[in-house]
Parts: C-alpha cells; structure tokens; sequence
C-alpha cells in the first residue's frame, strides 16, 4: 500500500509499537499522551497522503461526509442492537445491572 511493505513487517512494526507504549509508561502519562498523538497524527498524514493518490471527487466525499446513507443507518441499528442483547436480557430479568462476571459470560456466549 503505502510504503510496500510485506505482511510481516507490518506485524513486527505494530508489535514494536506496542512496546514502545508500554516503555513510554515509565516516563509518566503527558509523555505517553504526547507519543499516541503523534501516532494518530501519523495515521492521519498517511490516509490524506492515499486519498490524495486516489483523487476522489472532491465534492462526493464532501457529500459523504455529512450526509449518511441510509444502509449506514442500517448498519448502526444492527450494531447496537446485537451489542444490546446480552446485557438487555440480563436487566429484564434480574432487574439490576449486570456484574462482571456475568458480563464476561455474555460476550463469550455471543462471540464477541
């Protein structure tokens, strides 16, 4: 994609990342703050950088930026109604919220 790097590479770049974070943890939160900003601000550069080598119509992606399409709305109420249903069930039927424990139970029993 963007820099042609192989699967691999990607995979040892993010676990490199991840150690990163977890020595940055020493240094104290403002440092650790400082570094996820600049990670998402990469995140960001690179995605401008690939939609600038797509030249999309500008006024499209305009456009799909503040108006949804309805199969997103669509998409939005299935999401949250299958992320519903394990903690829903559990309010229902002991009329107070859910422990911890029993919500580990639910997700694995749904799969998530």
């Amino acid at each position: 994609m963007l820099f042609s790097i192989p699967l691999w590479c990607g995979v040892l770049l993010t676990g490199l990342s991840t150690l990163v974070l977890l020595a940055f943890q020493q240094y104290g939160v403002r440092k650790l703050e400082f570094l996820i900003a600049f990670l998402v601000f990469t995140i960001a550069t690179c995605f401008l950088v690939e939609l600038g080598y797509a030249k999309p119509n500008s006024s499209e992606v305009l456009h799909g930026l503040f108006v949804p399409h309805s199969w997103v709305l669509w998409l939005c109420r299935k999401a949250v109604s299958i992320r519903g249903i394990p903690f829903t069930s559990w309010i229902w039927f002991s009329r107070s919220p859910p422990s911890k424990d029993i919500m580990v139970v639910a997700f694995n029993r749904t799969g998530f």
